[in-house]
């Protein structure tokens, strides 16, 4: 199971709830937790998650409209969303090697274990600890550690060249500083929350044409916000994450189902989970890496903001 490597969740999940439910279908009895992304400068030391060298609570992340995140230690980011234990093995054991800990892993009376990871190389020891685990989680730097069969770059290819168009959920820091960098030189529309609440399926249409209304070498992007006073959780008790994603979703299959389209980039977790089941897709295909945790065909310009 993989999340993002700075633990995005509240109180109420949504990590800890998919865990359980996962780890009850499979019958698991332990779960190793992994978020560190050391190539992205997300580690975990002594149970505390840093975001380069601050603590998680004293980086950006604590002002996250949707996700404040206000503590550090994963443990206590975890234990109020599941009704399970939560445990830590901490560095010193990892650098133990790849059977030490996975005696500790397995010593450990808790259903949920922390690792901790500040390198790739504790990552590899982690991977091979857990390779006969059926279930792990962690951020996509878990992967590094564990080994499977794979494609080769040579397997995949990008879309053809032609029109395409941005579709964006997230609204982070950096993602609404892509927007502003995107906005200099390509057509950018917010979804009007407004218009979404009273009738979604008419906003998405509406949005849809716009998209496809655009000149042909324009890349239009549709956003959830442009800036952090665009960032509104309820509006008229309305709770808008769902309401932004089901519309980015019809969204998407309106301007697949045209067929005009030879590619489509998706911005934010949930709503290319939401994209991603809406247009009913069964398997995916990961590109050549641009940068620690996003790959795609080709290289971003040297003054877009990074991801």
């Amino acid at each position: 199971m993989k999340y993002c490597s700075t633990f995005d969740s509240t109180d109420e999940g949504n990590i800890g709830p998919v865990l359980d439910a996962i780890t009850a279908e499979l019958g698991v009895r332990r779960c190793v937790v992994v978020p560190s992304l050391p190539a992205n400068h997300r580690t975990v030391y002594n149970g505390h998650l840093f975001v380069g060298g601050e603590l998680l609570e004293n980086s950006s992340m604590r002002q996250h409209p949707l996700t404040p995140m206000t503590r550090s230690r994963v443990a206590d980011l975890l234990r109020p969303q599941t009704r399970h234990p939560v445990g830590e093995v901490l560095r010193e054991t990892v650098r133990k090697g790849h059977t030490a800990l996975r005696s500790a892993i397995d010593a450990a009376e808790v259903r949920y274990v922390v690792v901790d990871a500040i390198d790739d190389e504790d990552l590899a020891i982690i991977g091979e600890a857990t390779a006969d685990d059926v279930l792990v989680s962690g951020g996509s730097g878990l992967a590094l550690g564990i080994t499977g069969p794979g494609e080769t770059a040579a397997s995949w290819a990008p879309p053809p060249r032609g029109r395409g168009a941005v579709l964006c959920g997230s609204v982070s820091r950096a993602t609404l500083a892509q927007i502003a960098h995107a906005a200099r030189t390509q057509p950018v529309r917010q979804v009007d929350i407004h218009a979404a609440i009273a009738d979604p399926d008419a906003a998405a249409s509406e949005l849809a044409a716009w998209v496809l209304a655009q000149p042909s070498d324009a890349t239009p992007v549709v956003c959830a916000a442009r800036g952090r006073a665009d960032v509104r959780p309820r509006v008229d008790d309305v709770e808008t994450a769902p309401v932004i994603e089901h519309v980015l979703t019809q969204v998407a299959s309106r301007l697949i189902g045209q067929g005009t389209l030879s590619g489509l980039i998706v911005a934010g977790g949930e709503t290319s989970g939401a994209v991603v089941r809406g247009l009913d897709i069964q398997s995916l295909q990961i590109g050549p890496e641009l940068g620690p945790g996003c790959a795609g065909p080709q290289r971003k310009p040297a003054d877009a903001p990074s991801p």
